[in-house]
């Protein structure tokens, strides 16, 4: 018999919709469970609504109708959003959002003002977080003074900074270049293999793939749902449309 003080999943999203004035219809009826340690990406053209989405688990955005729980709290009675910003999610973007004239250490030490850390321990804490992305060597170089690449890695630090539950990437490689975005996943592997629970979104299939799990959506709805091709023994994938993501493999035994 399971514990029913034990939280079983990272993320548990209930017949959420979400309509914008205008009855303009960004979710409709999404349900979606996200294991602890897992790393999931959710793909599908722009306008499906998965921005929409990674904005309701950021506490960014509130649904119109359902639920949605993180780390076991339901965000609907969550007082304090910018507690649960602080402490329970990391937030990557597409564009780093670095502070432009504060240096990499600075950036990361950001988040954890108000937290009770005193200096040094927040300079410490990030100067550990910036050694582990291998930018030990530039903590005192402003954003503009780093490459794209870099950049990125400086604000997945400062996404870690205050030992996040969950880490959510909204289109984390879209501005980078091949050897940028390559070396991005590596870390985000790295980040996965720890048991970091990582929920990214992403119109690149090479990125999708590098999930334990592919979620597709279409028109607010997801629609199909698979394992990359690595992860293929450990499960079959199922579609609910067999068009499929990318090459159109979802559907079949993997992508």
């Amino acid at each position: 018999m399971s514990d029913p003080t034990v939280v079983e999943d990272a993320v548990v999203v209930r017949g959420v919709s979400r309509t914008y004035p205008g009855n303009v219809v960004a979710l409709a009826g999404i349900d979606l469970t996200v294991s602890y340690g897992e790393t999931v990406a959710i793909t599908g053209p722009s306008g499906c609504g998965k921005s929409t989405l990674l904005h309701l688990l950021a506490a960014i955005d509130s649904p119109t109708t359902g639920s949605v729980t993180v780390a076991g709290r339901d965000l609907a009675v969550v007082r304090d959003l910018g507690e649960y910003r602080r402490h329970q999610v990391g937030l990557v973007f597409q564009f780093h959002n670095l502070l432009p004239q504060l240096t990499a250490i600075a950036n990361v030490e950001l988040p954890m003002f108000g937290t009770g850390k005193s200096a040094r321990q927040r300079a410490d804490r990030a100067q550990l977080l910036l050694d582990q992305v291998d930018l030990g060597d530039c903590l005192h170089r402003l954003p503009t003074e780093l490459s794209g690449g870099e950049r990125q890695r400086v604000a997945i630090a400062r996404a870690l900074a205050n030992e996040p539950a969950i880490l959510l990437a909204d289109e984390p490689t879209g501005s980078l270049d091949s050897a940028s975005t390559a070396r991005f996943l590596d870390l985000l592997e790295g980040l996965g293999t720890s048991g970091m629970t990582i929920v990214m979104v992403t119109h690149a299939p090479e990125v999708a793939r590098h999930a334990d799990r592919i979620i597709e959506m279409r028109d607010g709805a997801i629609v199909g749902e698979g394992v990359p091709q690595a992860a293929a023994g450990a499960g079959a994938s199922r579609s609910t449309t067999g068009d499929g993501f990318g090459d159109g493999a979802l559907g079949r035994s993997a992508l």
